[in-house]
Parts: structure tokens; C-alpha cells; sequence
């Protein structure tokens, strides 16, 4: 399976020598949870942009936020596992992580 972050980004310069790039960025991820059932899950999120920066101005392109949570059981072996009462003999915690990418493109034009 192919994941990560793509980036394609086609620059056009104009008589003024500034630049009007098309942007096209994708970012997939493999579902740990399902390739361990065995069904591969790949989510993926994608923006197309198009901008017109001057010759060595940033462009930031955002929004990518992927939100991860996971919950973990700690406690007294067999206790924890006792109906009702296991609850007194264990702990549940959830960690929640929130993530956004941001991607900086700098056009410059290389003059001969």
C-alpha cells in the first residue's frame, strides 16, 4: 500500500515575473486497527489550490487535521476483568491527539 504526503504543485510565470501556481496535495494514512483485522483501510484527504504569489513569496496551505484516540486499560490482573466490580480494580484512560500539517511553498525564479 502507497501512503504518505503527495505534492504537485505546477508553476506558470507571467511578463509581470510573478507566479500563479497550481497545487494539488494529498495525504493518506493506513488504518492501523483494520490492517491488523485484516482489511487494509487507507484514509486520505486532498485540497487543490490555485495562487498567485510574487517572485520568493510564502504560500501556506492548511486545514490537514487528523484527530487520533486511544484508550488504554490498566489494573489488578482478574480483578479488573469482575463485572461491576472490576471498575474499582482498573483504570481506563483516553488520549485524544489532534494534528495539522501545514505545507510552505516558496516560489522563486532561477534567472539564467
Amino acid at each position: 500500500y502507497t501512503v504518505g504526503t503527495k505534492l504537485e504543485v505546477t508553476p506558470h510565470i507571467n511578463s509581470l515575473e510573478e507566479v500563479t501556481m497550481e497545487i494539488h496535495a494529498e495525504i493518506s494514512e493506513l488504518d492501523r486497527a483494520s490492517a491488523l483485522a485484516g482489511r487494509p483501510i487507507i484514509t486520505t484527504s486532498e485540497a487543490d489550490s490555485k495562487v498567485l504569489v510574487k517572485d520568493g513569496n510564502t504560500v501556506v496551505i492548511g486545514g490537514f487535521i487528523r484527530r487520533k484516540e486511544a484508550k488504554s486499560v490498566r489494573g489488578i490482573p482478574i480483578l479488573k476483568s469482575i463485572p461491576i466490580l472490576g471498575a474499582l480494580f482498573r483504570e481506563t484512560t483516553t488520549t485524544v491527539e489532534d494534528r495539522e500539517l501545514l505545507i510552505f511553498i516558496t516560489p522563486t525564479i532561477i534567472r539564467n
